[in-house]
């Protein structure tokens, strides 16, 4: 074999290599299939109950949350939501036909969020919040005490 064969057999494993290591170490995947929220749907469900030990939302009982839903998921089997900037990738159940996110909570008049999908959507799709919640804070208790008398004179 010549010189300029097995050069161009390393230049070519070398890229090869490089390109490996590069998708390797790539960010998270990116879907084409975006469906926004419509800044309605769902903006009126506050509601601050836990189910239990095992609830998704006791993650964020000091930031306080919001429980997304996307129906109907169709044929995808990978989902994520963009929320003012933030990306959050989908939470249990995922063996439904819906997508649930679980995200800090913001204000409900100004945020923005896209579900994104691998998959197009099935029909009736649609992106709502299901519950949201502000942060839970220490309840505060008042106390008072009183001293009381009553005098009546006949």
């Amino acid at each position: 074999m010549n010189k300029s064969k097995l050069t161009l057999i390393l230049i070519a494993a070398l890229l090869l290599l490089v390109g490996v290591t590069a998708v390797m170490a790539s960010d998270p995947p990116t879907y084409t299939n975006a469906y926004p929220w419509n800044g309605r749907n769902g903006a009126d469900s506050w509601n601050c109950t836990i189910e239990g030990d095992d609830d998704p939302r006791n993650d964020f009982q000091e930031t306080g949350w919001i429980h997304w839903v996307f129906s109907t998921k169709g044929r995808s089997t990978d989902a994520y939501l963009i929320m003012n900037g933030d990306r959050y990738e989908a939470g249990d159940p995922l063996n439904a036909n819906v997508w649930h996110f679980y995200t800090p909570f913001s204000d409900i008049e100004t945020l923005t969020a896209t579900a994104y999908l691998n998959a197009p959507a099935g029909p009736g799709f649609g992106l709502v919040i299901s519950d949201y919640c502000p942060a839970q804070f220490e309840s505060l208790d008042v106390s008072k005490t009183a001293v009381t008398s009553f005098t009546r004179e006949h």
